[in-house]
């Protein structure tokens, strides 16, 4: 069941002090989830929901849920953001176990999702953009 948790004694990593870090494991992970964050800002898009006619910005995120003391499971964010009726950001964010399945529900279901409180015209007039 819990196949894809790191234990939290991985997820405890610093960098070591050494200067062997390319032979400490813990610290290649680290690297490897930080550079995993940097390539996910390529996904980020602008998505035009049918149902609002109008543009919402969805971007990614990488993080982690503890699922007890010993458990802690990755896990990729999809925010979808738009505005409100005083054009303040609004967003909605979806949680996924892998990264394929954020892609997939970005590509094929945000654009039939409910965003409450949306503006159609606020999210038109002051879109969200990739910075």
């Amino acid at each position: 069941m819990f196949s894809d948790c790191v234990s939290m004694k991985e997820v405890a990593c610093t960098v070591p002090s050494s200067g062997n870090a390319d032979r400490d494991p813990c610290w290649q992970m680290s690297l490897s989830e930080s550079s995993d964050w940097r390539n996910l800002s390529a996904l980020n898009q602008s998505i035009w929901h049918p149902v609002y006619q109008c543009e919402i910005y969805c971007w990614l995120a990488t993080g982690s849920i503890i699922l007890d003391r010993s458990c802690i499971k990755k896990q990729y964010f999809l925010y979808c953001e738009y505005r409100d009726r005083t054009a303040a950001s609004q967003y909605v964010v979806y949680s996924f176990s892998s990264l394929s399945e954020a892609l997939t529900f970005q590509q094929t279901f945000v654009a039939q999702q409910v965003l409450p409180d949306i503006s159609p015209d606020q999210t038109h007039k002051r879109p969200i953009l990739k910075k």
